[in-house]
């Protein structure tokens, strides 16, 4: 996996793995990049999904996305990113 990325959108539920499990695994060994993740889900159906969801729902996008929706919320994941980069100049 390439580091170049800036922001990401994964479901929670993924064939792959979950998106829990990436955002563990990006906490681990990209830690910079984990808080840039939105998860889109059709909700959350195990205890262990409702409490990653309940932790996380400022980046949570309920299925079906609303467009508009998915616009403000990586445009607020990236007006984090550019008050996090003027903070390191």
């Amino acid at each position: 996996m390439t580091t170049s990325a800036s922001r990401s959108a994964r479901s929670v539920v993924m064939q792959e793995g979950t998106g829990i499990e990436l955002h563990e695994w990006m906490e681990a060994e990209l830690p910079a990049l984990a808080d840039r993740v939105l998860f889109m889900t059709g909700g959350g159906t195990s205890e262990v999904s409702r409490r990653f969801l309940s932790a996380h729902g400022g980046r949570v996008l309920p299925k079906p996305i609303d467009p508009g929706e998915l616009v403000r919320r990586v445009e607020g994941v990236l007006a984090r990113r550019g008050v996090e980069a003027a903070a390191v100049v």
